[in-house]
C-alpha cells in the first residue's frame, strides 16, 4: 500500500512535472514568435521615425521659407514705404517751391504793378520847361517849382562843359499840380518868359532846341 502511494505520489509528480514542461514549452514558443515578431515591428519604428523625421525637416523648412519669404515682403514694405516718403518730399518740396514761385510771381506782377502805376503817375504829372534863364541852377529850379507841389523827378540837362540847355523836366506827384504849373507857361521868370509844355518839342538829329540855342547865342 506504501508502494502504491510512492508510486502515486511520483506519478502525480510526473504529471505534475510533465504539465508544467507543456506550459513552460508554450511560454518559450509564444517567446519565440514574439522575438521573430520584434525585427519587423523595429523596421516599422525605424520607418516611421523616418517618415517622422522627414516631415519635421519638411515643416522646418517650410517654416523658414515662410519666414524668409516674410522678410522678403518686410523689406520690399520698407522699399515702398521709403519711396512713399520721398514721393511725398518731393510733392511737399514741390508744392512750398511752386507756392514760393506763386508768391514770388505776385509779388512781382504787384511789384511791376507799382512801378506802372508810378510811373502813370510820373507821366502825368510830367512838365517841360522851356527858355530857362543860364543862371537857374537845379536847386533854384526844385525850391521855386516845388512850390506847387511835390516833385517826384526833376532833371536839368546839361552839356558836355557842364553848361545848362535852359530846358528842364519836373515830374509831379499827381496831374492836378501839372495842370496849374502848364498856367506858367509865357510868365517872366527871373527876367525871361519860359515855355511850359505837357512834353518837350521835337528835335532834329539831337540838336538843341532852337529856343536853347537862341538864348545861348543871346548870352
Amino acid at each position: 500500500a506504501a508502494a502504491r502511494r510512492t508510486a502515486a505520489a511520483l506519478e502525480d509528480a510526473e504529471i505534475i512535472d510533465a504539465s508544467d514542461g507543456e506550459e513552460t514549452d508554450a511560454l518559450e514558443f509564444e517567446d519565440s514568435e514574439e522575438e521573430a515578431r520584434n525585427p519587423q515591428l523595429e523596421a516599422m519604428t525605424k520607418s516611421a521615425k523616418a517618415k517622422l523625421a522627414v516631415e519635421r525637416a519638411a515643416a522646418k523648412e517650410a517654416t523658414k521659407q515662410a519666414a524668409r519669404k516674410a522678410k522678403v515682403a518686410k523689406a520690399k514694405a520698407d522699399v515702398a514705404a521709403a519711396k512713399l516718403a520721398r514721393e511725398k518730399g518731393v510733392a511737399k518740396e514741390e508744392g512750398t517751391r511752386q507756392k514760393s514761385d506763386g508768391k514770388l510771381k505776385g509779388a512781382k506782377i504787384a511789384a511791376g504793378e507799382a512801378a506802372e502805376e508810378a510811373s502813370q503817375k510820373v507821366e502825368d504829372g510830367k512838365v517841360w520847361l522851356g527858355d530857362l534863364p543860364w543862371s537857374v541852377d537845379e536847386a533854384t529850379l526844385r525850391t521855386d517849382f516845388g512850390k506847387f507841389g511835390e516833385i517826384l523827378q526833376l532833371r536839368y540837362p546839361v552839356d558836355k562843359v557842364g553848361r545848362a540847355m535852359g530846358t528842364a523836366h519836373i515830374s509831379y506827384k499827381d496831374n492836378v499840380t501839372a495842370q496849374k504849373v502848364m498856367l506858367l507857361d509865357g510868365i517872366d521868370y527871373k527876367g525871361r518868359p519860359i515855355k511850359v509844355r505837357r512834353r518837350s518839342p521835337r528835335r532834329r538829329s539831337g540838336i538843341r532846341t532852337r529856343a536853347a540855342t537862341k538864348g545861348r547865342r543871346e548870352d
